[in-house]
């Protein structure tokens, strides 16, 4: 999905390898704005519940409020996308096992 170009009709953001490597393997964040959006992601993502209040202040800086909430529609979607594709035992495409943390149990 991030790699497809969209010509065959099918969603895709041209994510090229670098790029997807990037940001399987070691994201670093450009500015402070990345860096408030990669926190709050991080917190989100990993207990939803207990995400610091200095993580939401900082995100406050620098989105507005609907942005804040498109980010967190975002880590729902995908945290739902990685839950349907994990009780399905839909595999992840090869060429990502390696940069991706997954481990084949069976």
């Amino acid at each position: 999905m991030l790699q497809n170009d969209g010509e065959d009709g099918a969603e895709g953001w041209d994510v090229n390898n670098e790029e997807l490597s990037e940001l399987l393997t070691d994201p670093q964040p450009k500015d402070d704005f990345e860096k408030a959006c990669f926190d709050y992601v991080e917190a989100a993502s990993f207990d939803p519940r207990d995400v610091p209040d200095e993580v939401l202040e900082n995100l406050k800086k620098h989105l507005t409020p609907p942005q804040v909430i498109e980010l967190a529609c975002v880590v729902g979607f995908w945290k739902m996308y990685n839950t349907i594709h994990d009780s399905l035992n839909i595999p992840l495409e090869q060429h990502l096992h390696a940069v991706s943390g997954f481990v084949d149990l069976k």
